[in-house]
């Protein structure tokens, strides 16, 4: 059928502008041959629409506000013009392919630290010290949340530290880049916990949504970190 093509095609229009500028400029020839004569008409005027710039526009800014909710203390660090620059550069190599936004927000700090490891970390100001580490521990707490199969395990996340985490999370919980942080050569272990039942739940969430327990533990969400001392090694 191609029912599928066409939605497909169409949500490359709306997401990626240098395809919808090639089928204007070169018609039907660069639509996939699956689709009828009526579809291909169609995705050629919907290209050349001018609306379909704010439709863009629009999914673009779902998109980014989905980024900036899973990633809050990513984009503290960042600040606004490296963001823009890392977001543009990341929407250029991994075209929307879906509303499942957790996984996008992964992929994208896998693209910062990727990144990062070739050309160096970006001058983000007071917040350059902290970037990796920040992103790194991101990743992971998503990476815990991520769904998965039934019966499936969830495996542990370690994420290395060379300021002291704690108090270091918690002000850019605050959105607030700490000046000088202490250093404090360490790790976060991270482990994926229960659900909490609905009334403890409900009290957790008219506190606010991340706990700081006991000296050396960080509750988030459904994800638990212990800090681990020294210069440590991975579990295997």
């Amino acid at each position: 059928m191609s029912a599928a093509v066409f939605q497909s095609a169409l949500s490359r229009l709306i997401c990626e502008a240098d395809f919808a500028a090639e089928v204007v400029a070169r018609g039907e020839s660069v639509l996939p041959p699956e689709l009828t004569g009526v579809e291909r008409r169609r995705l050629v005027a919907v290209a050349g629409d001018p609306g379909l710039r704010v439709t863009r526009t629009l999914h673009q800014g779902f998109r980014l506000s989905k980024l900036l909710n899973l990633l809050p203390l990513t984009f503290t660090l960042l600040g606004r013009d490296v963001a823009r620059r890392e977001v543009a550069a990341f929407w250029r190599r991994r075209p929307s392919m879906g509303f499942y936004f957790l996984e996008e927000a992964v992929a994208f700090c896998e693209h910062l630290l990727e990144g990062w490891a070739e050309a160096g970390v970006p001058d983000a100001g007071p917040a350059t010290p902290y970037l990796v580490e920040v992103v790194d521990y991101e990743r992971a707490g998503l990476e815990l949340q991520r769904a998965r199969p039934a019966g499936e395990a969830v495996p542990p996340q370690w994420v290395e530290f060379r300021h002291d985490p704690l108090p270091l999370l918690a002000e850019l919980g605050r959105g607030r880049v700490p000046a000088e942080a202490e250093e404090r050569h360490c790790a976060m272990l991270g482990r994926r916990v229960p659900a909490a039942p609905a009334g403890e739940a409900a009290r957790t969430e008219a506190a606010g949504t991340e706990t700081v327990c006991t000296p050396g533990e960080r509750r988030e969400g459904g994800v638990e970190w212990h800090l681990v001392e020294g210069e440590v090694a991975s579990p295997s």
